[in-house]
């Protein structure tokens, strides 16, 4: 099944493309992602009913999830019961890059979500899938850490997202959470010299890949052509 969004390109004209769900052989992968972009809060299911599902953790049925869609709702949902997490990727436009975050993992492990910029997909979809392997296991990934655990030889960095990037960078995990009130961490990754992106050394050719979203200033974050190209 495919679903349209859009997204801005540099000189003010939009380009649709369509979502995909992937339906993976490595059962480590959850089963499934899809590639979309952001999802509007609420809006869509207005006056819908809410119905449990069950917290993978503790077993017990949790109230007030939003009630499911279309297909794309119903795997999500059916992931983070069966799996405790789903995927979702956006991929790269023009010049500005894709991203990946995880939804599901405060709900079920009480652990912030994951969001990570500017690799390619797959790379962003398998350093994902290992922090949640690792969280699975009883790691955490808290926000001010540093961890060598997650790309070899280098490290990377947890940063708090401020609210304000949930609506245009986390949409559809704000539809699954009714709202903003979960945390969320950034996932940093450094340039060869194991420089890190808020570091002044950083490969200044890498910049735009990854905005500093615990910023709430869209020129501090360095998020301006990112949010430019996101139609929210």
């Amino acid at each position: 099944m495919t679903r349209e969004y859009t997204r801005r390109n540099s000189d003010g004209s939009t380009t649709d493309c369509a979502a995909h769900h992937h339906y993976l052989s490595n059962s480590d992968l959850c089963g499934s992602c899809h590639l979309s972009t952001t999802r509007v809060p609420l809006s869509h299911a207005a006056g819908d009913v809410r119905r449990p599902v069950p917290n993978p953790l503790s077993g017990e049925l949790v109230p007030n999830l939003p009630s499911p869609q279309d297909d794309q709702d119903r795997k999500l949902l059916a992931d983070v019961a069966n799996c405790g997490w789903h995927l979702i990727k956006v991929p790269e436009c023009g010049s500005t890059p894709g991203w990946a975050f995880s939804v599901g993992l405060y709900h079920s492990f009480e652990h912030p979500e994951i969001v990570l910029f500017g690799l390619p997909i797959d790379t962003m979809h398998q350093i994902i899938n290992n922090l949640v392997q690792d969280i699975r296991a009883g790691g955490s990934f808290p926000p001010g850490s540093q961890s060598t655990e997650i790309l070899e030889g280098y490290t990377c960095s947890l940063k708090s997202v401020a609210r304000c990037w949930y609506h245009p960078f986390l949409g559809y995990a704000t539809w699954f959470y009714q709202g903003t009130e979960f945390p969320v961490v950034q996932c940093l990754w450094p340039d060869r010299d194991g420089a890190l992106p808020d570091d002044s050394a950083f490969d200044s050719d890498l910049t735009p890949l990854q905005p500093l979203l615990w910023h709430a200033e869209p020129s501090a974050a360095r998020a301006e052509a990112l949010l430019h190209s996101v139609d929210t």
